[in-house]
């Protein structure tokens, strides 16, 4: 059985290949949520980006979607603009 990654994420990719899981990427286009509640919004924005390459999964994949949100006392920081 191998993988199909819904993100665009190397990070992810990279922990995949660690753990020597073969995995394939579909990068999900989603709208992602960035207020709420941290754990609401990360279960939110994984299930977008499943239900959005859900259709592309072969019957021998596993469909991995994630998302990450940091938030630090209540503070939610979004994703960088850019690498720096």
């Amino acid at each position: 059985m191998s993988i199909l990654l819904a993100s665009a994420s190397p990070q992810r990719l990279a922990i995949l290949a660690q753990l020597d899981l073969p995995a394939r990427v579909v990068a999900p286009e989603v709208e992602e949520l960035e207020m709420g509640e941290p754990a609401q919004v990360a279960a939110t924005n994984a299930e977008r980006k499943a239900d959005a390459v859900a259709d592309q999964a072969r019957d021998d994949e596993l469909l991995l979607a994630c998302d990450t949100v940091v938030d630090v006392d209540g503070i939610p920081f979004g994703k960088p603009e850019t690498r720096d």
